[in-house]
């Protein structure tokens, strides 16, 4: 599962590195999975990389793009999309069910797609629940990975030979009567601490994993339980999909995902917005707070672009037109936002949130961005 511990530790890999971002599917399923036309296309854009390289870095270009042709080669790929980094003493590969850009770099990591991804898709948790066992899921970015599985053991033997072994001469002992009623009484208490603890497991595992709302499927009794131990609450399904497959699942789920997650989205814009406190909603401002290390989180459009310039010296961007720094004197070269944002927010510890839709629309009216100061959690404290 994409995570930001991964973007670090792509980012920690010695350069040069080659990255590579490529669909793997053709829009026709039936038909061989579209791996050699990747390598042709792969062959022709590193081609052109290796045109304006060193002999050396050529050289090293080219064993590069080698594994990652071994790599593909007779691949038959389920996922939709693949990162890929090499580099002459690493390897990682990233397996998306997400559609991608086609992208070929030379040198320093190209991290921005997954940024991108990661934060525009959040975390799920996803609960199956039924009589036999819980099943614990991460949902992101069109996929779904099994944490865990508890199973719903209860031995009732104990039971029925101290409690009701001494009337079991009388079958209607058995079927009527206060014995079968403490029978099931036992067997709800018996459930009910299994769903306790399955919720207790469900915010552990929220917590290790960082996902940000919880979705509890199963029976009506059982989930019902399982919610009371959730804080903040549980969204739940009332579906039986006990025995349904990871597909079937996902079929099922993702669309009462998505809608939770637009909900969530305009939601917190609506907060951002309509908050007391000094939020920042000027453009300009909030990447000059950005970068001063002064925002603590920052919403912005999921197409939001601008043309910025960025100096080589110290570092510092902005839309200003100047091709010098008025800070330190050195070069401001072109960049675009949406290329700059990563390093930007990486380097000075700061949340992004990516939203689409409506609450992107909602977001637009007032520049498409707007950050939250450092010292609003102070005066929270306070």
């Amino acid at each position: 599962m994409l995570r930001n511990e991964l973007l670090k530790e792509i980012m920690a890999v010695p350069s040069p590195i080659l990255s590579v971002y490529l669909n793997m599917r053709s829009e026709n399923t039936a038909r061989h999975p579209r791996a050699d036309a990747c390598e042709v296309w792969l062959e022709k854009q590193v081609a052109a990389i290796s045109r304006g390289l060193s002999r050396h870095d050529t050289k090293e270009i080219m064993k590069q793009l080698q594994r990652v042709k071994e790599f593909l080669h007779d691949r038959h790929p389920k996922e939709k999309a693949l990162a890929i980094f090499a580099g002459p003493l690493s390897w990682i590969a990233v397996p998306l069910q997400v559609g991608i850009e086609n992208e070929v770099a030379w040198g320093q990591p190209s991290i921005i797609q997954l940024f991108w991804l990661l934060h525009e898709h959040h975390p799920y948790g996803l609960v199956v629940v039924d009589h036999h066992a819980a099943r614990f899921f991460a949902y992101r970015l069109g996929q779904l990975t099994e944490l865990a599985t508890k199973e719903f053991a209860v031995d009732t033997s104990v039971w029925k030979e101290k409690k009701l072994g001494h009337q079991a001469s009388s079958g209607s002992q058995n079927m009527r009567g206060p014995y079968p009623d403490r029978f099931e009484h036992r067997m709800e208490a018996q459930y009910a601490r299994l769903c306790r603890e399955t919720a207790d497991q469900a915010v552990s595992l929220s917590k290790q994993y960082g996902l940000i709302h919880v979705f509890v499927a199963g029976p009506d009794r059982l989930i019902d339980i399982v919610q009371k131990h959730f804080a903040p609450a549980a969204t739940l399904v009332r579906q039986d999909l006990g025995n349904f497959s990871s597909a079937e699942l996902l079929e099922r789920l993702e669309p009462i995902i998505a809608e939770y997650e637009q909900n969530r989205q305009l939601e917190s814009v609506n907060q951002l917005l309509g908050s007391d406190v000094a939020d920042i909603a000027n453009v300009d401002e909030t990447l000059a707070q950005l970068q001063s290390a002064d925002v603590r989180s920052i919403v912005v459009s999921k197409n939001l672009e601008f043309d910025m310039r960025h100096c080589e010296t110290c570092g510092l961007a902005s839309r200003a037109a100047d091709p010098v720094c008025a800070v330190c004197g050195g070069t401001r070269t072109p960049a675009s936002f949406h290329k700059l944002l990563p390093a930007l927010a990486m380097s000075n510890n700061t949340d992004i949130e990516v939203v689409s839709g409506e609450a992107a629309q909602k977001l637009n009216q007032t520049g498409g961005m707007s950050g939250r100061p450092r010292q609003t959690e102070i005066a929270a404290v306070r």
